[in-house]
């Protein structure tokens, strides 16, 4: 089994893992937020104004077929952007500006903007590093009242498929924890029950939820092994000291210390030097997210261990019907 491209669209507003409970409870997490909202219609520049994080990313892709007729295919949350900001400001001459950047804090878009009956237009005059000129739209959907979050749609059509591209962002100066409707678990305020060793001791694949055994067993004998060491660099921040090589990226090899940001249930380690196995270097931005930490026990000695599994989900280009979900089990070894 080969799986190539990830289907993936750039959202140009915002375009800019770890899921942890404690060590014996995958309990999740659901901070909210009021959930009285105001009309999009009634919505002003004023309202935007401030910093915005993406805690939420869904895409839904509809099949246009040759009779006219839609074919919707399921979504699911997509963590690629998670932690990107957004800023809403007025500038020095009294233009309201805004901002987009990754977590890296790297510029992505910067222009000027304005909000009617529920539309954002944004006047791109910077992006990736060069000056442009272009207008993007994007629709708000949900508007808190307190201004502690909101979510913005951007729809387009790709070669025969429409897609509906949603994030949803909370205010970091005023709720820098909220995640409204949707459950994680705590990463952030757990990370020292992280700190240590870990190393891959299971891997499966499930497309549409059904299990590869053959692709499991395969991939599964290239990551056993590859090991995560948690580090408190203190002031406030961690690092991780990483021994992989990705069987699903041709082999890239990843060893080194490298710094880590945290976002919610998502650990992104920022690297810079890995390489294929012919010595290239290749960019790559790798995450760990997971959905489940707790006791396990070992079939063969019975003992209880501590043990999480790093999650994703992706479609292909080639197979956009299928979601395809990966799983690598963990556990602490120091």
């Amino acid at each position: 089994m080969i799986m190539t491209k990830k289907l993936l669209f750039i959202f140009p507003l915002i375009c800019t893992i770890i899921g942890l409970s404690s060590c014996n409870s995958d309990t999740p997490d659901k901070p909210d937020t009021n959930t009285e909202t105001i009309p999009a219609s009634e919505l002003t520049k004023d309202d935007l104004l401030g910093t915005w994080e993406i805690y939420n990313s869904e895409k839904q892709v509809i099949k246009v077929k040759e009779d006219g007729s839609e074919s919707a295919y399921p979504n699911f949350r997509s963590v690629d952007y998670d932690g990107f900001i957004n800023k809403f400001y007025i500038d020095s001459k009294g233009v309201y500006t805004f901002e987009n950047s990754n977590v890296l804090d790297e510029l992505i878009d910067k222009g000027t903007y304005d909000v009617k009956d529920g539309l954002i237009t944004m006047n791109v005059t910077r992006h990736n590093g060069r000056d442009t000129s272009f207008v993007n739209t994007e629709t708000i959907s949900i508007f808190y009242k307190n201004k502690e979050a909101f979510t913005v749609f951007k729809y387009f059509t790709v070669d025969g498929y429409k897609i509906r591209d949603g994030r949803s962002m909370r205010n970091i100066e005023k709720a820098p924890n909220i995640h409204p409707n949707m459950e994680k678990v705590d990463v952030k305020g757990k990370y020292s029950s992280l700190l240590g060793k870990w190393e891959v001791y299971d891997y499966q694949l499930l497309a549409n939820g059904v299990y590869d055994a053959t692709y499991s067993k395969e991939t599964l004998a290239k990551l056993k092994g590859n090991t995560y060491t948690f580090n408190d660099e203190g002031s406030g921040k961690t690092s991780v000291n990483i021994d992989f090589r990705d069987p699903d990226n041709d082999g890239v090899r990843i060893t080194g210390k490298y710094p880590v940001k945290i976002v919610d249930d998502i650990v992104y380690y920022f690297v810079d030097n890995a390489v294929d196995t012919l010595g290239n270097y290749v960019p790559t931005a790798p995450f760990l997210w997971v959905t489940d930490w707790k006791k396990r026990t070992d079939s063969s000695t019975n003992k209880e261990f501590d043990s999480f599994v790093s999650f994703n989900k992706f479609r292909t280009d080639a197979r956009p019907d299928i979601i395809y979900e990966m799983r690598r089990f963990l556990r602490r070894i120091d």
